[in-house]
């Protein structure tokens, strides 16, 4: 099947798209037909947020009006060979119905959940640690990576201080990082990895970073990359924020939790549900059955 970026396949959909009483047919193969409404279906599977960014895209709209096209074309060469009449189809189509309508019935439940005010726990929570709400401090680094995964630990944590000491000792730092250095764009940047923020940063590279002064090089340090020996050559420190400029993130987030603890409750009740009774012997019996291996004739 051609793309729906061909210029004659967009002239085509916008023909089938003149308006209609039923839903107007955005693609079809003269067997099958995809309407707007089976689009819109299909953007159910899609979270709320992201429809509007989603349906803004002429070539994402494209591509799932095509693949709606190839799933009707398929599932109408099934039923002419009556797949849609075996019963193991027959229950999976019903099991997702049932999800469709599970759905449904969580967003329902969510849309009428009242969320009390956040205004005054947000500023409880802001009051008690504003530094958890300010802007992090930003680090110019260049550093030498030396490259756990092919040496043991101990081996790259001599490699980085045999690196340190050479630099000490009068080694320029980029000639350091082009002898000592595993990063693999090292040779490039001279192990220059610009101002980054601390959050941007493993944890600990970041406090290894917030402990030096221009132009100092760290103890080597080891994060989840491997071992670093890191040179700081300029920090721009956290800005502190007023409760006003952070008020929505913190509230919003507030917000989120609520509606999903009111989620949880929903999904706890039912799995709780006194009623429910669980046929272990049944559910044992799905279990695969793996034949014991073969034991070998003991010799006598």
């Amino acid at each position: 099947m051609r793309s729906f970026r061909s210029p004659l396949i967009c002239v085509a959909l916008m023909a089938l798209a003149l308006p209609s009483a039923a839903s107007p047919v955005l693609a079809t193969n003269g067997e099958v037909a995809v309407t707007a409404e089976d689009f819109e279906a299909e953007l159910q599977r899609i979270p709320k947020e992201q429809r509007f960014e989603f349906k803004a895209s002429p070539q994402r709209i494209g591509t799932v009006v095509e693949s709606l096209l190839v799933t009707k074309a398929l599932a109408a060469e099934a039923r002419k060979h009556r797949l849609d009449r075996n019963n193991l189809a027959q229950r999976e189509m019903e099991l997702a119905a049932e999800k469709v309508l599970a759905r449904l019935e969580r967003e329902r439940l969510q849309d009428a959940i009242q969320v009390p005010d956040m205004a005054k726990r947000a500023r409880e929570l802001y009051l008690a640690n504003p530094g958890n709400y300010a802007i992090p401090a930003s680090y110019h680094t260049q550093h030498i990576l030396v490259d756990t995964k092919c040496r043991t630990r101990e081996a790259a944590l001599a490699r980085a201080a045999e690196a340190r000491k050479e630099i000490l000792a009068g080694l320029d730092f980029a000639e350091a990082v082009k002898r000592y250095s595993d990063d693999s764009v090292a040779n490039r940047t001279l192990g220059d990895i610009g101002l980054l923020s601390a959050d941007r940063l493993a944890p600990e590279y970041a406090e290894a970073a917030g402990k030096l002064k221009p132009g100092e090089l760290s103890q080597p340090v080891q994060t989840q990359f491997g071992v670093h020996v890191i040179k700081l050559i300029a920090a721009v420190p956290a800005k502190p924020r007023r409760f006003e400029e952070v008020k929505e993130e913190i509230t919003a987030q507030l917000k989120q939790d609520y509606l999903r603890a009111k989620a949880e409750e929903i999904t706890l009740r039912i799995r709780s549900d006194p009623a429910i009774k669980i046929n272990v012997e049944a559910m044992d019996a799905l279990k695969t059955q793996i034949p014991a291996p073969a034991t070998a004739p003991t010799s006598r």
